[in-house]
C-alpha cells in the first residue's frame, strides 16, 4: 500500500481532509501559497517515507466555461518552465471513475504558476501560454518533485475564482505563510481599499461554493484517494 502525500496552499484546504479518521489520513503538508515552499514540503514528504504525491486544493480558473465549485482531475500540469508533466494514468482514470458524475467535473490540465494571477488579461494570457484550464501555485512544484524522485503524481483542484473574476492584488498578502488566513491583514486591506470590497464578497462566495466541493470530492475519492 502506498503512503500518500499531500501539499496544499491553504489551512482551510487541509481541513477539508479532517473528515476522515486521523489513522486513515493522509500526511499533508501546507505551503502557503508559496511554490518554493510546496517544492521543500514535497521534498520533505518523500524523505518522511510517503511514496506518492497529490497537489490537493482550490484553483483559479482559465476556462471560461468552468464555475466555482468545478472539480478537476488533472491529465498533466504544465509548468512555469514550459514543460507539461504528465499525472500517473492508472491513478488519475481510477480517481476520476470515481467523480466523474460530480456537476462540472472534468480531466483537464492544471497550469503552474510562481506569482499570483490577479486580471482577466493574466489568466488569458496564461490560458493561451498552458492551454490549462486552472491554475495554481503549488502542482507544478508538486509535480517536479515527483517527476525528479519518479513517484506517482496527481493533482486534484477545484474551482474557486473563475476567469472572469477580478482578484486584487492584496489579498495574497492576506495569506500567512502557514497558509492561514491573516485576519488583520484582511481588516486593514478592505480598509485601504473599500473600493475592492465587492470583489472580495463575490470571491468569499466562490470560495465557499470551492471549499465544498473539495471536501464533496474528498468523501467521494476516500482517505487514499483510490491510489491503490
Amino acid at each position: 500500500m502506498s503512503r500518500l502525500g499531500i501539499v496544499t496552499g491553504l489551512r482551510r484546504e487541509v481541513r477539508c481532509l479532517a473528515e476522515f479518521a486521523q489513522s486513515e489520513r493522509p500526511t499533508a503538508g501546507c505551503a502557503g501559497a508559496d511554490p518554493v515552499r510546496a517544492r521543500n514540503i514535497a521534498q520533505n514528504l518523500l524523505a518522511a517515507g510517503c511514496d506518492a504525491l497529490l497537489s490537493f486544493g482550490i484553483a483559479g480558473g482559465l476556462d471560461p466555461a468552468l464555475r466555482p465549485g468545478d472539480t478537476i482531475v488533472a491529465d498533466a500540469v504544465a509548468t512555469a518552465t514550459g514543460q507539461r508533466i504528465a499525472t500517473m494514468e492508472t491513478w488519475r482514470l481510477a480517481l476520476w471513475a470515481t467523480l466523474d458524475e460530480l456537476p462540472g467535473a472534468r480531466l483537464a490540465t492544471v497550469a503552474g504558476s510562481d506569482i499570483p494571477l490577479h486580471t482577466v488579461a493574466e489568466k488569458q494570457s496564461m490560458r493561451h501560454i498552458s492551454d490549462a484550464s486552472v491554475v495554481d501555485m503549488e502542482s507544478h512544484a508538486v509535480a517536479e518533485v515527483a517527476k525528479d524522485a519518479e513517484v506517482p503524481f496527481l493533482a486534484l483542484r477545484v474551482v474557486a475564482d473563475t476567469s472572469a473574476d477580478v482578484v486584487p492584488k492584496w489579498v495574497a498578502d492576506c495569506v500567512g505563510e502557514q497558509g492561514d488566513i491573516r485576519p488583520l491583514a484582511l481588516t486593514a486591506g478592505i480598509l485601504t481599499h473599500p473600493g475592492d470590497l465587492s470583489a472580495l464578497v463575490r470571491l468569499t462566495r466562490s470560495s465557499s461554493a470551492a471549499f465544498a466541493g473539495l471536501r464533496r470530492a474528498s468523501l467521494m475519492a476516500g482517505p487514499r484517494f483510490r491510489l491503490d
